[in-house]
């Protein structure tokens, strides 16, 4: 067995399992950035996630127990590299609430939002799988039902790899071990 770690977004990943370069691919999809994938290929839901707010803990909303979405309206923003399904997902959140987000800062690493919120550098919207814990954050989850990601292993249908199915469930597996926090308050 031979195992290789490439990181991509989807429109990078799908084509190379699709023509076989990569037997597996993990994608995801924003609930507000839905796609059409192949047909021709096996998706398998591995978990769909929650998104959340970050500000900082000194920030004017932070120690509410629920805020409306549209008083981010004015904030600075740091977000993910433009045209990439995480920024065009804040963008088509922040549409739904009115506004363009002003955006300041824009990577593809989830550690850094944290630490530029931190500083008080901006508000930012991170997915459950890239929460760290931060005491100088102040989390709000999402609360609308759309304002997910989900998680998919992809490969072909025709891919004669035994080991497709034991990667897939090992992932689905990990994915249940993740704990859902409820207890957080809640942006809507």
């Amino acid at each position: 067995m031979d195992i290789r770690y490439e990181e991509g977004d989807p429109h990078g990943t799908i084509p190379a399992v699709n023509e076989g370069r990569l037997d597996l691919a993990v994608v995801f999809e924003y609930g507000m950035v839905p796609h059409n994938w192949p047909k021709d290929l096996n998706m398998t839901l591995i978990m769909e996630e929650p998104l959340y707010v970050l500000v900082p803990t000194g920030h004017r909303l932070a120690g509410r127990k629920r805020i409306q979405f549209g008083e981010l309206s004015a904030e600075r923003w740091i977000s993910y590299t433009e045209g990439m399904d995480a920024s065009l997902n804040l963008s088509h959140i922040c549409a739904a609430s009115g506004f363009d987000p002003d955006v300041l800062f824009r990577t593809n690493d989830y550690n850094l939002p944290f630490e530029l919120v931190r500083k008080g550098l901006g508000v930012a919207i991170v997915p459950e799988l890239a929460m760290i814990e931060s005491h100088d954050v102040c989390v709000f989850r999402l609360g609308d039902p759309s304002h997910i990601r989900r998680v998919f292993t992809v490969s072909r249908a025709t891919d004669p790899n035994p080991l497709l199915g034991h990667a897939t469930n090992m992932l689905i597996s990990a994915a249940e071990v993740l704990h859902r926090r409820t207890d957080l308050p809640v942006a809507v």
